[in-house]
């Protein structure tokens, strides 16, 4: 346990540049996220029921509607951040993915079925940079330092029986010294 917690505590200064990149590609895709998404995951909602196919002044129009949003959004940088921070984390990747190929080209349309089947790539290519390439670069971190410390641990081992085969080579050779050649 204690190697453990030592390996992990040497890991941090590798850890904080593998988590700056991290950081990175979050905020690049949040960036392209609030560009190609912002304003276009809203829909009208009457009595629970999801309507496609309309525009927020249509909706408006309509009697006990609402125009929502959804919670998974990219409407500013920070929202679309945690969305991609949730999609990295493989935790219901695929439902901002779908809301967002069911978006539309202009802000304020209601979603139609699979109308931007291009911005999947989008999540794809992110999904393989963060997750599977800056994790398993964190993992390879972690692995490295636990053992880059059972390495020191073990030579120092060998340091101390090296010092142990010198202290009976000089014993020997001073118990040699001293007894008189006949």
């Amino acid at each position: 346990m204690r190697d453990t917690v030592e390996s992990l505590i040497s890991a941090i200064p590798n850890m904080s540049n593998a988590m700056l990149i991290n950081f990175l590609c979050l905020y690049v895709y949040s960036i392209l996220g609030v560009q190609l998404l912002n304003g276009r995951l809203s829909f009208c909602q009457q009595n629970d029921i999801k309507l496609e196919n309309l525009n927020k002044t249509e909706c408006c129009l309509l009697n006990n509607t609402t125009w929502e949003t959804n919670p998974q959004n990219y409407n500013n940088i920070f929202q679309s951040m945690l969305t991609f921070f949730e999609v990295q984390t493989l935790e219901d990747w695929h439902d901002p993915a779908f809301q967002a190929m069911d978006s539309q080209w202009d802000m304020d349309q209601g979603p139609k079925t699979n109308e931007r089947r291009g911005i999947f790539l989008v999540f794809v290519i992110f999904i393989f940079m963060t997750t599977f390439f800056v994790l398993n670069i964190i993992i390879t971190i972690l692995i490295s330092s636990y053992q880059d410390q059972t390495r020191n641990k073990y030579k120092l081992k060998e340091m101390k029986k090296c010092e142990i085969r010198w202290m009976l080579l000089m014993d020997e050779l001073i118990l040699a010294t001293l007894t008189p050649v006949p």
